[in-house]
């Protein structure tokens, strides 16, 4: 589950909030992509949420969209740790603000623990469920 405190500090979420609400639930995603990058330092996240958006755009409508692909950006980071990687990576995302930070908790094939001054949205794709988007 994303909180809605956290949620509400996310950068460039407002079309992230209008396709999943104030605090969606990422239960069981597949984890495209989980990438650590030493020269920010920063962490890229993309996912495949399980669960249908709230609202589709016209023009995923018109596309035949259902499903979305989310890229989330994690910047100066502060701590991190990996405990556990899969290859396939069927996860649970948690994501909340504590004592001035992103929290982020992955739980499942992958299981990851992070803590971030900040989160902003890279990317959000539209794409039709039952395709394999990676």
């Amino acid at each position: 589950m994303f909180t809605a405190d956290a949620v509400a500090r996310i950068d460039r979420s407002l079309f992230f909030r209008e396709l999943y609400g104030e605090a969606p639930e990422f239960t069981e995603v597949e984890l495209a992509e989980f990438t650590i990058s030493g020269m920010r330092p920063g962490v890229s996240i993309r996912f495949l949420p399980s669960n249908s958006p709230c609202s589709l755009p016209k023009k995923w409508l018109l596309s035949s969209f259902n499903a979305a692909s989310i890229e989330l950006d994690f910047i100066q980071i502060k701590s991190i740790s990996v405990t556990k990687f899969g290859p396939m990576a069927v996860c649970s995302l948690h994501l909340s603000w504590q004592d001035g930070r992103f929290e982020l908790l992955i739980t499942g094939d992958l299981e990851a623990r992070m803590l971030a001054e900040h989160c902003f949205v890279q990317k959000i794709s539209g794409y039709q469920r039952g395709e394999r988007r990676v």
